[in-house]
């Protein structure tokens, strides 16, 4: 009988959102042990990949150590990760195992610590010694040169952001397994793209590149991980990379490395950033519904959802087509809408309540069209209010996403717009293409902005901050 620890933190920093991620807040997410932690995994998740790997292999035996989530956001609380890792050491020392795997994200930090990832790594293979060690990351990874050292294998998700996570781990799984039966013993070898890459294309890039290089590999080469890197976390690490896994032979490890590393700084993302202006008026001369994207404060990018740049734009703009803008996550918004009930009238400044440091929020006078007290997800109430022809979602939470469905569960009826500003980037669901013809997204000022000059890195080197020729 094989035994095979597992565990997981999986969170995404953002170093430029001003909030901080809690213990409460991981605890409301994922934060279980044992059984629970596969039963209760979502489908296309990683744990779910475990769990399907696990079922296949009746002789194999799991204890399923500390497993924790939460959507993207500000750097996680340090106890976060203390208490994390004293659980997972303390289970790692409790009983002998034949293998690890870890379900990680590669672009997590904590105060104090802008390279958890790399420091839970560190802490994980001095407890478990020789046991091989193998982890799944996301293709948003924060790579280190010393995780090839660290690690006997490893995979990437490469259908980020809807599921893939399950593939991710049952391929470093399988790399576990090719050591136990020694038949092959991976090496691993990392190379980096030389300059950040901010492409909000990055994911549709990387899809490309699996799609027509991937099938291609000789047998020999085990895994090949290709990561655009995450550099809204301000590390040393901040970066696309490639990390490949052969057996035994080192020198095609690095020979197709960097193939991978070469072609992904060489690709150009197929869209441009608007300014918003630009943008509305593109959109309006096209005569077509269209969309405004504002992937500088998206969520899944760890964004605050507070930024008031996109609504400061559509709000000057004379628009002559139904609109509607958010989500903005405000919960005193929400609270004065409530106060005012259906139909009243409310003053408040919208955006930037958070911080101020990505432009000055919007004083606006609005009528209450309604509040939704439980839409059904973790945004809590969500209140919409209108401004002359526009609408404007508040929610009482910042969402982990924001798409059509949560307009939809505001009471929009999304198909009737002529305008919509939605707080997300280019992987927003695939729907809102049949609904606005016209998708543009727009270069505004946010805690993900793709415009890396205007974010005061502290730790990325001087030299990395060129912006790769798929961003040019």
């Amino acid at each position: 009988m094989r035994r095979l620890a597992v565990a997981r933190l999986h969170f995404c920093s953002n170093s430029f959102n001003r909030g901080r991620t809690g213990l409460a807040d991981v605890q409301a997410c994922e934060w279980r042990s044992g059984q629970d932690a596969l039963d209760m995994a979502l489908p296309g998740t990683e744990l779910d990949g475990v769990a399907r790997f696990l079922a296949a292999r009746p002789d194999w035996e799991a204890a399923v150590l500390r497993c924790a989530s939460a959507p993207p956001g500000g750097p996680l609380h340090a106890d976060v990760v203390g208490a994390w890792l004293a659980d997972v050491e303390a289970g790692l020392r409790g009983s002998k195992y034949d293998g690890v795997y870890l379900s990680l994200h590669g672009a997590c930090q904590a105060e104090g610590d802008p390279v958890v990832d790399l420091t839970i790594l560190r802490r994980l293979r001095a407890v478990a010694g020789r046991t091989p060690i193998v982890a799944s990351f996301d293709v948003a990874a924060n790579m280190s040169d010393e995780m090839p050292l660290l690690l006997d294998g490893s995979s990437v998700n490469r259908a980020w952001p809807r599921g893939g996570g399950d593939a991710a781990a049952m391929r470093a799984l399988d790399l576990l397994e090719i050591i136990w039966t020694g038949q092959q013993r991976p090496i691993g070898t990392l190379v980096r793209v030389p300059s950040l890459l901010a492409s909000l294309a990055a994911p549709q890039i990387l899809a490309d590149l699996w799609e027509d290089e991937l099938l291609d590999l000789p047998l020999s080469v085990l895994e090949a991980s290709v990561c655009s890197g995450f550099p809204w976390a301000d590390s040393a690490l901040a970066g696309a990379s490639c990390l490949v896994w052969t057996d035994r032979d080192s020198r095609l490890a690095r020979q197709t490395a960097t193939k991978f590393a070469q072609l992904l700084g060489a690709v150009r993302p197929p869209s441009p950033l608007w300014r918003p202006e630009a943008a509305i008026a593109a959109g309006l001369a096209s005569g077509a519904p269209f969309a405004l994207l504002d992937p500088s404060d998206d969520p899944i990018a760890g964004g605050t959802a507070d930024t008031p740049g996109l609504l400061a734009a559509m709000l000057a703009a004379s628009l002559d087509r139904p609109a509607a803008f958010g989500v903005l996550h405000d919960p005193k918004a929400v609270a004065a809408a409530r106060a005012a009930g259906v139909g009243g009238r409310m003053e408040h400044v919208f955006g930037g309540q958070m911080s101020a440091d990505y432009g000055p929020g919007v004083p606006l006078t609005v009528s209450v069209q309604q509040v939704v007290e439980d839409p059904g997800d973790r945004t809590g109430a969500l209140a919409v209010l209108r401004q002359n022809g526009m609408l404007i979602v508040v929610s009482e939470r910042r969402p982990a996403v924001v798409d059509l469905d949560l307009f939809r569960r505001a009471g929009i009826e999304v198909e009737a717009l002529g305008v919509l500003g939605i707080k997300a980037g280019l992987q927003v669901d695939f729907s809102l293409a049949e609904i606005f013809p016209e998708m543009l997204a727009c270069a505004c000022c946010g805690p993900a902005s793709a415009e890396l000059g205007r974010l005061p890195f502290q730790y990325v080197p001087a030299a990395r901050r060129g912006v790769a020729a798929s961003d040019q």
